[in-house]
This record gives structure tokens, C-alpha cells and sequence, in this order.
């Protein structure tokens, strides 16, 4: 993007008198281009500007920009009247949109380098893979061979110490044979995404150095108040932390603090002594679970098959029930010439069918699903020759026709 587009954006102008250049049509959306103008396309991980462009006799909503060739395309959704090359204009961004991303944007940089640190100290790299900014919440993926909520609490707490030493935030503009040097002084730069010709570094004075293109604010008091809402561990080594800044953050804790209370009066305590109930809590349903899931798989062990043919065949109905324990245990049952047809019900009028079979045998499982079970019963399913499972449409009264399906097939394929 050119210099001067980050210029206007750095400056906090939110509105501008401009003149149409060019008009065009897609599909709904009427295209508008103008001689300049404050709306920001989507970059470095952070949406665009919304906002009106009007006049005295027009208005348009403007839903979405990009650049094409040097100029900031406007996709609009008119409101009212008609607009023409050449008329006078007012552009105007959504202000209190933009004023988010930014304390969003702002705050992802102050966290991420405070958690860089905190990891750093612990001997563990981490580096962000991508950032998604949003209005509300938003999301920062990172990369670490660790991570979990003690490390977060600690590089939130830095952050927001940081917040209230009013920092500086700075933008500067160095040339890509300037990347080496910053480098060396901490830059944090996807250099194979950079298109232009210059850098754009914004800098949190003695925390952060980052090539970016997005909006921020000019001291991190702006940000007002950080706060990490979500902890995922999404692959091996890969991680997503969705967190809020600014007004968002302030009201997230409010409700997290208010939950918090609740849960102390109903447990009665308070403190550490609420948090350890609480794992206690989960940690006994845990066991629960457990021994449910023992309890269900011993159950289906126990199954005593009919013969058909010289065939095993076990069948049976649940409610309910874990589908990780049910196909385990009936695969169990495979083990010698048989084959395994079984219902799980999870809400009225529906169920999960599964069936299988031993591997000596050479009965197709998705033939039978597909040919004679969804030919019965409305629904969708998929498996291989020895396993296939499906939803469908069944009520109780219908389970014996499942299974009289399943005999029939065996009787005629063997």
C-alpha cells in the first residue's frame, strides 16, 4: 500500500470531502473508487473499515474495501439516490470500529512480545502464525512446544502493567535493506509477505518491534485493559488464545467476576479453596465417567450373539451412550466369524446405526448401510467394507426392522 494511505490512517482522520473517479457494478454492490479517502482495507490480520460515503442527494453503506493498483476500492450497498463520476462526496469511517481494531490490534502486539517473553525466560521459542482481530474478541495462533494458563496469566499481567505505564507507540518507515539491522534489534517480520518497497515498523517503547500495516494506538493506555478469554491447543505445538482489549476486556472481566462469585456462594467457599473444590468436582465426575464407560463396555462384551448361517451375529440397542466405547468394545466382538449391527439413540425419532464385521469375512458393511439400511430409513452415513456407521431417522418401534435388515443381508450373502 502506498506511504501516504498509512499516513491518512496513522493520523486519526475518520472523514474526508472526496470526488468520485470511478463507478462500477458487482453484482448487488456498486464499486466506488475515489481521489482520497480514510477507509483502510483488510491487512496484517486486521478487517477492514466500514462506514458511509454520501452527500446531500446519496447514500452507501461501505461493507468492504481492497486496493487495486495504487487506490482504495469502496464496495458499496446504496442506501439512498445516485451518485456520478465526478460529484462531491463525504467519506467516513465507522469510528467506533476502527477505535476496536485498533485497541485489539495494539493489545496483540503488547501480549504477544510479553509472552514471548515469559516463554523466553522458560527456554521455550514461540512465534505467531496468524492473527484474526475482531471487534468484540479476537484471536492471536501461535506456535510454542508449550503453553498452558499459568504462562498466559504471567505475560497478561506484564501486559497490563505495561498498559499503565503509558508507553509510547510509534510508527516508522525503513527500506527492505534496513530488515537486517532491525532484525538484530528484535524485529518481528514476515519478510516474504512484504510487497512494498518500504517497511512499517510500529514500536512499543522497550517491548515490542514489529513490521505491520495495521492501525495503532499512540500509547498503550489507549489500550485501557488486556485480558486472555481462551486457551486452545489446536495440533501438536500449535495454539489459539482468543483475548479482548480495551472496553471488551474491562466488561469480560466484570462477567467472568460475577460468575466467579456464584459459583463460590453455591460451593460455599471462596478463593484457592473454591478453585481446588472444583477440580476435586471434575475430577471425580472424571472417575464417574470412567467407570460408566467400563460399565458400557462390559456390557456389550457380555452380548450374547445369535447364529445365522454359522455367523455370529450380536445386535442391540442404546441410549446415549459414548460412541468411542461403543465402536471399541463392538470391535471387540469381531474378533471370530461374526458380524456386529448396534443403535445408539441420542434424541427422539433419531439414532446412530453402527455395524461391522470379523476380517475373514466378506460381507460389505457400506453395501449393506447404503443399499438396504438408508433405503429404509431417511438419513446419511459412510464406512468401508468392514465398518460404516449412519444417521437416520428411526423410532423405537422401527429397531427391530434394523435388525431383521441386517439378518436378511447375512442369510442371502452367505
Amino acid at each position: 500500500m502506498k506511504k501516504e494511505f498509512f499516513e491518512t490512517y496513522d493520523s486519526g482522520i475518520t472523514e474526508l470531502p472526496a470526488r468520485v473517479k470511478k463507478i462500477a457494478k458487482e453484482g448487488s454492490l456498486t464499486i466506488i473508487t475515489l481521489d482520497k479517502t480514510p477507509f483502510r482495507p483488510a491487512s496484517g490480520g486486521q478487517p477492514t473499515d466500514f462506514g458511509t460515503i454520501e452527500n446531500d442527494s446519496f447514500s452507501a453503506k461501505v461493507v468492504d474495501t481492497s486496493e487495486k493498483e495504487g487506490e482504495i476500492i469502496h464496495k458499496c450497498k446504496i442506501v439512498r439516490g445516485a451518485v456520478s463520476v465526478g460529484n462531491e462526496v463525504v467519506a467516513r469511517i465507522d469510528f467506533k470500529r476502527r477505535k476496536s481494531l485498533m485497541l485489539m490490534h495494539s493489545g496483540e502486539h503488547l501480549f504477544f512480545s510479553c509472552l514471548k517473553k515469559v516463554l523466553g525466560e522458560k527456554g521455550i521459542p514461540a512465534e505467531v502464525e496468524k492473527v484474526a482481530i475482531g471487534e468484540q474478541e479476537s484471536a492471536l495462533f501461535v506456535k510454542a512446544s508449550s503453553l498452558n494458563w499459568y504462562l498466559i496469566f504471567e505475560a497478561e499481567e506484564l501486559a497490563n502493567k505495561i498498559i499503565s505505564e503509558a508507553r509510547a507507540v510509534s510508527v516508522s518507515y525503513v527500506r527492505k535493506e534496513g530488515i537486517e539491522e532491525l532484525s538484530k534489534n528484535g524485529l518481528r517480520i514476515k519478510a516474504d509477505r512484504i510487497k512494498d518497497g518500504f517497511i512499517r515498523v510500529v514500536e512499543i517503547s522497550g517491548a515490542d518491534l514489529s513490521a505491520c500495516t495495521g492501525t495503532h494506538v499512540k500509547s498503550t493506555s489507549q489500550i485501557g485493559f488486556f485480558i486472555a478469554t481462551g486457551l486452545k491447543a489446536i495440533g501438536s505445538g500449535h495454539f489459539e488464545i482468543k483475548f479482548k482489549a480495551g472496553e471488551a476486556a474491562r466488561q469480560e472481566l466484570f462477567s467472568q467476576a460475577r460468575i466467579l462469585r456464584k459459583e463460590q456462594a453455591l460451593l460455599g467457599t471462596n478463593g484457592e479453596e473454591a478453585f481446588q473444590l472444583m477440580l476435586k468436582i471434575l475430577d471425580d465426575k472424571k472417575r464417574l465417567e470412567e467407570k460408566q464407560q467400563q460399565a458400557l463396555f462390559e456390557r456389550i462384551a457380555n452380548l450374547r450373539p445369535e447364529s445365522i448361517s454359522g455367523i455370529l451375529f450380536y445386535s442391540h440397542s442404546f441410549e446415549n451412550e459414548e460412541q468411542k466405547v461403543i465402536v471399541k468394545a463392538a470391535s471387540k466382538l469381531c474378533n471370530e466369524k461374526s458380524v456386529v449391527a448396534l443403535i445408539n439413540r441420542k434424541e427422539p425419532g433419531k439414532a446412530t446405526l453402527y455395524v461391522m464385521r470379523s476380517k475373514e469375512l466378506g460381507l460389505d458393511m457400506l453395501s449393506l448401510l447404503k443399499d438396504e439400511i438408508l433405503r429404509q430409513f431417511p438419513g446419511k452415513g459412510g464406512g468401508n467394507s468392514s465398518y460404516a456407521t449412519g444417521e437416520v431417522e428411526m423410532t423405537p418401534e422401527q429397531e427391530n426392522s434394523f435388525f431383521d435388515a441386517v439378518r436378511a443381508f447375512i442369510r442371502l450373502n452367505c
